[in-house]
């Protein structure tokens, strides 16, 4: 599993926006600590290898806070692209200021 904490619009704000990122860092580690990979992981981390060793990722978008939390990778560069599977199909979903349009 892949976890991108991207973009953080409402109640990350000062004054009490690192107390509110570092309780949600806290919570993360809280539910997923045994299964987090550290972002200073040696093997090549394929979507296979998390798999395989049961492991997630946690990007974090927030510099300051991910410094100082060694499990916390950098964020994942955003596109309006993506794939789902559902029922054994591959569906393509693009996102757009139109809406979602989904397709083969």
């Amino acid at each position: 599993m892949v976890l991108d904490f991207h973009r953080f619009p409402i109640g990350f704000n000062p004054p009490r926006g690192r107390e509110i990122h570092n309780q949600l860092v806290q919570l993360l580690e809280q539910e997923l600590g045994s299964f987090m990979v550290p972002a200073d992981q040696r093997f090549d981390v394929t979507l296979d290898t998390l798999w395989t060793l049961n492991k997630t990722l946690v990007a974090y978008a927030d510099d300051y806070i991910r410094s100082s939390n060694p499990f916390l990778w950098p964020s994942i560069p955003q596109v309006n692209n993506f794939f789902l599977m559902n029922k054994g199909k591959i569906i393509n979903v693009t996102l757009s200021r139109n809406g979602v349009t989904k397709g083969l």
